[in-house]
């Protein structure tokens, strides 16, 4: 576990003091070219001084071109990233996306009389193969809210079992976020 911790953060830092160098040598050459008439003599007989201008900007534009191009990938693998949960077949395996699933079961819940709507949001457990589901729910006054949030987890556990064919479901947390409709008048005075 700390392994996979520590892998990310050295990655990173691989790739800050990558870009910094890179950045460094890019201006290093710069600024030699800006201070070439304070540069000794000797440096130019040599070639030492025109050198180290082509060398370390070739060098810094690679590096930064380098850590460029990897946040680039990095920023388009996680764009192209699905919710998903799997499954294996006797012909291979089945991908169900997690956002179809959900829109399914917020439809089929709002129509439950009581129920005006349901956010449902589903996490895939570490085995990729059940999950924990989160269900906001706007309700109707008039009945008992723990009666109406159990029923409002049943109907998930049913669809959720019947739509994925899965029989392991994680936690589900029923939140009421909204009450709509007034309680009955108090007595009057």
């Amino acid at each position: 576990m700390r392994m996979r911790v520590l892998s990310p953060i050295f990655s990173f830092l691989v790739w800050l003091f990558a870009f910094a160098v890179g950045v460094a040598l890019l201006v290093g050459g710069f600024y030699t070219r800006l201070l070439s008439d304070r540069v000794p003599e000797f440096l130019y007989e040599y070639g030492v001084q025109r050198s180290f201008q082509i060398g370390s900007g070739l060098v810094g534009g690679v590096l930064v071109l380098m850590v460029v191009l990897r946040v680039a990938f990095i920023l388009s693998r996680g764009e192209r990233t699905e919710r998903t949960i799997s499954f294996a077949s006797s012909l291979g395996e089945i991908n169900v996306s997690l956002d179809t699933i959900e829109a399914f079961l917020a439809r089929g819940g709002s129509a439950l009389p009581e129920v005006e709507r349901l956010a449902v949001h589903l996490t895939p457990l570490e085995d990729r193969k059940s999950v924990r589901v989160q269900v906001a729910a706007s309700v109707y006054h008039g009945r008992n809210i723990r009666e109406l949030c159990e029923g409002i987890s049943r109907y998930i556990a049913d669809a959720t079992r019947s739509v994925l064919g899965i029989e392991e479901i994680g936690d589900i947390n029923v939140s009421v976020k909204k009450v709509i409709g007034e309680p009955s008048a108090g007595p009057e005075r």
